[in-house]
């Protein structure tokens, strides 16, 4: 029950990302075709939404106003600080099938590199890796032994490494860290337009992460004819950004909810 909850989730999210408004838009105005300005109306806004989207400059921006909020690359001497022990790595993409163990980690790697970076300049710091079997995308092995194969072969020792592999979401990894970090300052990685939400959740969760962003998409946005001209890409760029920015909406709501719930 739980992995049909979760999959329907992900379905009603992405009936929710711009190419399928678009074609809800298009398949509208041919069911309203015989009204013939209505269809006309719905068609055009079909067309130029579709268009807007796809222009890399419109995602790039979008995701710009929250990698904003995610701060700068974290410092490890300013982290050392802080007494900071553990550095808790957010897993992101996975591919299956006949893959080395970094080819299946996709938008992870650059998080995992970012992590390790971190990790070999705080002295007696932990590694903790992140991510469980999803259903649908990881079925052959967990994302975090995943993670930590690639960083055994990149040279980091399994004994530092602490695997948190049971979590499905963000929200699951916020609540299994708890029981590895407690109630010590620890640095958050993961993908910068990530970040601003991941910090939320872990803050909802009572934890203490310091944001060490990774990944970012859009901290330089040339003008030329890559981001002014259509393509693939740019909606891809954009459906990023509107993911984000409605699971941000989501988890605040929820919070709002809670915190309602408990004052009645």
């Amino acid at each position: 029950m739980e992995q049909i909850v979760f999959v329907i989730q992900k379905i009603i999210l992405r009936l929710l990302f711009p190419v399928s408004i678009a074609l809800f838009l298009g398949i509208m105005a041919l069911i309203l075709r015989r009204r013939r300005e209505l269809s006309l109306w719905l068609l055009c806004a079909c067309v130029v939404w579709l268009l807007v989207a796809s222009f890399p400059i419109t995602g790039l921006l979008l995701v710009r106003s929250i990698e904003s909020k995610a701060g700068d690359y974290a410092d490890p001497e300013d982290l050392s600080r802080k007494g900071v022990k553990y550095v808790v790595v957010l897993s992101g993409g996975f591919r299956q099938g006949p893959l080395t163990s970094g080819d299946r980690l996709g938008c992870s790697v650059p998080r995992l590199l970012e992590g390790m970076r971190l990790w070999r300049q705080i002295p007696d710091c932990k590694l903790v890796l992140t991510g469980g079997r999803i259903p649908g995308l990881s079925t052959e092995m967990t994302i975090a032994q995943a993670l930590a194969d690639t960083a055994n072969e990149m040279g980091v020792p399994r004994d530092v490494m602490v695997l948190e592999d049971l979590s499905w979401t963000t929200e699951d990894q916020a609540r299994l860290c708890s029981g590895i970090v407690g109630e010590q300052a620890f640095a958050l990685v993961t993908s910068a337009y990530h970040m601003p939400r991941s910090m939320i959740i872990f803050e909802q969760a009572g934890l203490h992460p310091i944001s060490a962003p990774a990944d970012f998409i859009a901290k330089v946005i040339p003008i030329n004819y890559e981001t002014l001209i259509p393509q693939a890409g740019g909606l891809i760029t954009t459906q990023i950004a509107f993911k984000e920015y409605m699971a941000t909406w989501w988890a605040l709501l929820k919070d709002r909810l809670h915190y309602s719930g408990c004052q009645k």
